[in-house]
């Protein structure tokens, strides 16, 4: 698998891209193998980088050019270096407890903590602006091009609460942005069980089996594996083509 390296210089260039991709349009950027993000933080009360290390493991053996990102903050995880150049995006990690919304960290390439990390709303952000280190959803163009998008965090299919900050759903955000298959959880998850669900869904996916029955598959996997629990990893929801299938590597239909 292969990481990308955060340096300052290149956080700074992509706030300014960031900033003007505001103003201006953006189009997806594909790219042979195609792309696959999978992104894990290390924070102060729970590390899901090895879950992040995991999935992309997999993506490799489906033929992408996975990249392992790890402590990163939102805004630059929906830039053009990578979600807008993404055919596979995923991240492991907290999410809102009322939906609506997933955590990153602060500032590029440094432990997290929970506190005081960025968030992914679906369309709006606290204060009712988006702005850096934030991301929101809604005001990200240029993601017709993912195949599958993965929030594998708590409540994060939920609708967030509506008239509130983090109002919206970002699975339905997403599919409204052009993206095939997004999914995310019902219920709250727990770790290590991620580092499994991560292993178990890879692997169907690497295999060949559709999203929508590697998600099953690996919920019932994490419950066999873990005396009949699955610690909340069989609440999938989403959204997609029934009989989508990551392999071969490809980008997306729209």
């Amino acid at each position: 698998m292969r990481q990308r390296p955060v340096f300052p210089w290149l956080a700074a260039l992509a706030a300014v891209v960031v900033a003007l991709s505001a103003a201006l349009p953006a189009s997806a950027t594909q790219y042979s193998p195609p792309y696959a993000d999978i992104f894990g933080n290390n924070w102060d009360n729970l590390n899901s980088t090895d879950s992040a290390r995991r999935f992309a493991g997999f993506m490799d053996s489906a033929g992408y050019h996975d990249f392992t990102d790890l402590n990163l903050i939102a805004r630059t995880s929906m830039g053009s270096a990578f979600a807008q150049s993404d055919a596979i995006w995923a991240s492991f990690g907290h999410s809102h407890i009322g939906g609506g919304g997933i955590l990153f960290c602060d500032q590029d390439g440094s432990p997290c903590n929970h506190n005081t990390s960025s968030w992914l709303w679906a369309n709006t952000a606290l204060g009712g602006a988006c702005s850096s280190p934030d991301q929101c959803l809604s005001l990200v163009s240029g993601l017709n091009d993912i195949r599958f998008m993965l929030f594998a965090g708590c409540y994060s299919g939920l609708d967030g609460f509506p008239g509130s900050y983090q109002q919206g759903n970002l699975f339905k955000v997403a599919q409204a942005s052009g993206v095939d298959n997004v999914y995310g959880f019902s219920g709250e998850v727990y770790w290590p069980m991620g580092d499994d669900f991560a292993s178990f869904l890879g692997t169907e996916l690497a295999n060949g089996s559709t999203i929508q029955y590697a998600m099953w598959k690996a919920g019932q996997e994490v419950k066999n594996r873990w005396f009949d629990n699955a610690w909340g990893w069989n609440t999938y929801v989403g959204v997609g083509y029934t009989n989508d299938k990551i392999v071969p590597a490809a980008y997306g239909r729209q």
